[in-house]
């Protein structure tokens, strides 16, 4: 028996019908491995939690409970500059991964994500962080990005090779947590911070839900 890759049934109703969107709205995580020299190595995952156009909340039939997205983002740098940045936007067949948290020993979710398939992968263009004076910190990404063959599929023509993806994040103090290790290294984690992810500049996508409860595109 084969999936169906046009729609998936919920109750009654199919939801091969696209739905459009401007921005992702994403729950921060963080781990960040930090060397005595300023140098560090770190891995994000922002959880999706919801979409908009035009400043107003949409809704994608199935999200949440048939599927659930996330972005992964791997970045190193030094004291003075990010060195470099990869980002992946990734879907979670299913909804099925269960809860992101970042911890000492590392990142993740409590069931793994077996299954899970990337729609879009990109590299560095620009990356900065700031921190206001009520120590709230603000990180502003830019990435160029590819969709792979299954984003392809899922957003057809409105995500296109060498596009520009910017997240801005915002992690007030009592998100992060901090843990010094002898010799100065310290490892940073972040649970709980607010951020939105969008093409740069903003433009609509549009996706078919249908297609994101398969986990053959994996």
């Amino acid at each position: 028996m084969g999936h169906d890759h046009d729609d998936f049934a919920d109750h009654g109703h199919h939801f091969s019908k696209s739905v459009t969107f401007d921005q992702f709205d994403t729950t921060t995580y963080l781990h960040s491995d930090n060397a005595a020299d300023g140098s560090f190595v770190e891995h994000f995952i922002l959880q999706v939690n919801g979409f908009e156009l035009n400043g107003s909340p949409v809704e994608l039939p199935g999200f949440g409970t048939h599927y659930g997205m996330y972005f992964l983002i791997d970045a190193a740098g030094s004291a003075t500059a990010f060195a470099s940045l990869n980002v992946a936007l990734m879907v979670d067949p299913g909804n099925n991964d269960g809860t992101p948290s970042a911890t000492q020993q590392g990142i993740g979710f409590t069931n793994g994500t077996h299954g899970d398939f990337a729609v879009a992968t990109g590299t560095m263009v620009s990356a900065s962080l700031s921190q206001d004076a009520q120590g709230t910190r603000h990180a502003n990404f830019v990435e160029q990005i590819m969709p792979t063959a299954a984003g392809e599929k899922i957003f057809g023509g409105s995500l296109a090779a060498n596009d520009l993806l910017q997240e801005l994040l915002t992690t007030p103090a009592n998100v992060r947590s901090q843990f010094l290790l002898p010799g100065g290294a310290s490892i940073n984690l972040v649970n709980g911070g607010a951020g939105h992810a969008e093409l740069m500049p903003q433009t609509a996508l549009s996706i078919r839900p249908g297609l994101l409860n398969h986990d053959h595109f994996g």
